[in-house]
């Protein structure tokens, strides 16, 4: 049988006490240690779920706006996130007075923090889950709109 060491659940709550950018470190310092990486990868799934969440309240524009920063600005390899910048996407639901806005703005300091951190495999297949639960879906083209598709295609003179 199974036991956990002697300060497991000492470790694990001055894990989940340590800044993003410090447990980052001690993750990488210390890479066959799991448990705090799996408080890394858990924070960074309950800040993205929490961000995401109340991104649904937003306006189609707002979450397509919001997509498209994160996927922008995460997809190349320098990576300077601000709060404010983050904050800015969410300032409908911050102007609510029903609003508690205490939870996203934890989540949104607790994302800053872990972005701010080396781009690994898992942390790239989460923003890009994100960012496809927020946008807003696709339109699709109407019939009349794939015919002009095709007619253009078959009397263009120069196709590409």
């Amino acid at each position: 049988m199974f036991r956990a060491p002697k300060n497991f659940e000492k470790h694990q709550r001055m894990f989940f006490k340590m800044a993003p950018d410090q447990l980052c470190m001690y993750c990488d310092k210390h890479p066959f240690y799991s448990l705090p990486a799996g408080v890394r990868n858990y924070r960074t799934k309950a800040a993205l779920a929490i961000m995401e969440d109340c991104a649904q309240s937003l306006t189609q524009n707002d979450r397509a706006y919001l997509a498209a920063y994160v996927k922008g600005t995460f997809s190349r390899g320098q990576i300077v996130v601000a709060p404010q910048m983050l904050n800015s996407f969410y300032i409908p639901l911050f102007e609510k007075p029903e609003f508690k806005s205490a939870p996203l703005t934890k989540a949104i300091s607790e994302f800053v923090g872990f972005a701010r951190a080396p781009m690994s495999p898992e942390k790239q297949r989460w923003l890009n889950e994100f960012v496809d639960n927020i946008t807003p879906p696709a339109r699709k083209a109407t019939a009349f709109e794939c015919g002009m598709e095709n007619y253009r295609r078959n009397t263009c003179l120069f196709p590409h």
